[in-house]
C-alpha cells in the first residue's frame, strides 16, 4: 500500500521509507547477493544524477514561491529524486530478496497475507465513499463523491489498484471478491486510463501466459472487450466526451486559455504537459533538464509558450517513463533501458510479464518514483530464468534425469558471512 499524499513534516512517508531501506542495505551490505538487474540500475541512476548536476549549468529554473519544502529548489530536488529512485530499487531488492528465502509454501503464505491487508485497506477506501453519501468527509475523498485513497486524486489511485490486481491475477490467480472489489473501487474512482489498462494488462497476461498461437487465438476477443468497455466507460464516465474535450483544449490551447485561465486542469497538469513537454524535450534532448527539474522548467517563456506561469507545484501527469525522458534526456533514456532489456532477454514468460507490466504502468501515469510498481520488478526477479525452465522441459520429454537444481525460491537459503 503506498499513499503518496501523505506526509511527515513536508516529507512523503515513501521518501522516508526510500531512506531507511539504503540504510539498511548500507549497515548489511556484505550480506547481500545482489541481482545484477539491481546494480545496473543503480549505476544508470548514478549517471544520471551526475548528469542531473551538469544540468543545472544549462538549464533555465524557476522556484517555486511559497514552496512547502526545502526538497523543491534547484539541486535538492534532483537530489531528492535520486534517492527516491535508489529506494524504488532497494525496495524490489529487499522484496525479492525475502521471496527467495521462501519454500512455495511459505511464498504463498506471505503473498496471502500481503494480499489480506490489501483487500481491508480497500475495502477501508470504499467504505470512506460510501460514507460520503451519508454525509461522512474523510481525507480519503473529494470533489463530488470522488474516490482517492491516498492519493491526489482518483486517477492515480485506480491506477494502483489496477496494478495490484494483475500482479494478484498473475501470482495467486482469480478472486470474485477482489473483482467485485476493484469493480467498486473504479466507479468510485472514476480512473479512466486504469479501465484501459486493466484491459490492456489481461492482453499481456494472455499472450505471456500461453504459447504464441494459443494467445493469438485468445486475442482475437480482444476488440469485443474494448468496445464492451469503451461502452461502459462513456456510459459511466462520459468518456467519449471528457476525451474530446482533452483534444479540443490541446488542439486550441490559446483560445481555452483566454476562456478558462484560472482553470487549473488546463493550465496545469497532463494537457499544459502536452504542450510543454515537447518543447522542454527539444531544448534538453541529450542529458534533458536533471531529475525532478519539470516542475520547475515548466515555467519558462519558451516552454510554455500561451500557458500562464502557475505558482503551485505542476507535474507533467504524462507518465514515468515521459517524465524520465524530459529529466534525463536521450542518454537518460539508454541507460534505464540497458538493464532491462539485459535482463528481459534472459527472463521466463511470467518474468517478462511482470517487467511489461511495470513499463505498462508507467506509460499509463504512474511516475517510475512510486515504489509500488516495483513489487512486479521484485516478483521478476525471483522467479527462475527462462534457460532453466528450457532445461527441465526438454529433460522431462526426453525421461532423463531433471539437471541440477536451479536458484530458485524453493531451494535457495541466505549465504552466512565467513569472518
Amino acid at each position: 500500500m503506498q499513499l503518496t499524499d501523505i506526509k511527515f513534516f513536508s516529507v512523503k512517508v515513501g521518501d522516508i521509507f526510500s531512506l531507511a531501506l539504503i540504510a539498511l542495505y548500507l549497515i548489511d551490505v556484505r550480506s547481500y547477493k545482489v541481482n545484477r538487474l539491481y546494480s545496473r540500475l543503480v549505476l544508470a541512476f548514478t549517471v544520471c544524477m551526475g548528469l542531473s548536476v551538469v544540468s543545472l549549468k544549462y538549464t533555465d529554473l524557476y522556484v517555486i514561491a511559497g514552496s512547502d519544502s526545502i526538497l523543491k529548489n534547484p539541486g535538492i530536488l534532483s537530489l531528492s529524486r535520486y534517492v527516491q529512485y535508489i529506494g524504488c530499487v532497494f525496495f524490489a531488492l529487499y522484496v525479492s530478496r525475502l521471496q527467495r528465502f521462501q519454500r512455495p509454501h511459505q511464498l504463498l503464505g506471505l503473498l496471502s497475507a500481503i494480499d489480506m491487508w490489501m483487500l481491508i485497506w480497500c475495502g477501508f477506501f470504499l467504505l470512506c465513499w460510501m460514507a460520503t453519501y451519508a454525509g461522512v468527509e474523510t481525507p480519503f475523498t473529494y470533489a463530488d463523491h470522488r474516490l482517492r485513497g491516498g492519493y491526489v486524486e482518483g486517477g492515480p489511485f485506480g491506477l494502483f489498484v489496477c496494478f495490484y490486481f494483475l500482479v494478484r491475477y498473475a501470482t495467486l490467480g482469480w478472486s470474485w471478491p477482489w473483482a467485485i472489489l476493484l469493480g467498486g473501487l473504479l466507479v468510485a474512482s472514476q480512473a479512466k486510463a486504469a479501465v484501459a489498462f486493466l484491459i490492456i494488462g489481461f492482453m499481456a497476461s494472455t499472450w505471456y501466459s500461453a504459447s504464441a498461437s494459443k494467445a493469438l487465438k485468445r486475442l482475437t476477443i480482444a476488440p469485443v472487450v474494448i468496445a464492451m468497455a469503451v461502452i461502459i466507460g462513456n456510459a459511466t464516465f462520459g468518456l467519449g466526451d471528457r476525451l474530446l474535450g482533452y483534444w479540443n483544449d490541446y488542439s486550441d490551447i490559446e483560445s481555452a486559455i483566454a476562456a478558462r485561465s484560472d482553470d487549473q486542469s488546463l493550465v496545469m497538469g497532463r494537457i499544459a504537459a502536452m504542450y510543454i513537454a515537447p518543447n522542454m524535450f527539444a531544448d534538453h534532448p541529450m542529458i534533458g533538464v536533471g531529475f525532478g527539474n519539470y516542475s520547475l522548467a515548466r515555467n519558462n517563456p519558451t516552454y510554455r509558450g500561451p500557458l500562464p506561469p502557475v505558482n503551485e507545484w505542476d507535474l507533467s501527469g504524462l507518465g514515468g517513463l515521459v517524465n524520465f525522458a524530459l529529466e534525463s534526456g536521450i542518454v537518460g533514456l539508454v541507460l534505464f533501458f540497458w538493464p532491462f532489456t539485459l535482463f528481459y532477454l534472459s527472463a521466463s514468460k511470467p518474468a517478462r510479464y511482470m517487467i511489461a507490466l511495470f513499463m505498462l504502468a508507467m506509460v499509463f501515469g504512474v511516475q517510475l518514483y512510486f515504489q509500488y510498481i516495483w513489487l512486479a520488478l521484485a516478483i521478476a526477479t525471483s522467479l527462475p530464468l527462462a534457460a532453466w525452465n528450457r532445461r527441465i522441459r526438454s529433460a522431462r520429454h526426453a525421461n532423463v534425469a531433471l539437471p541440477p537444481r536451479a536458484v530458485t525460491s524453493a531451494n535457495i537459503r541466505p549465504r552466512r558471512h565467513q569472518p
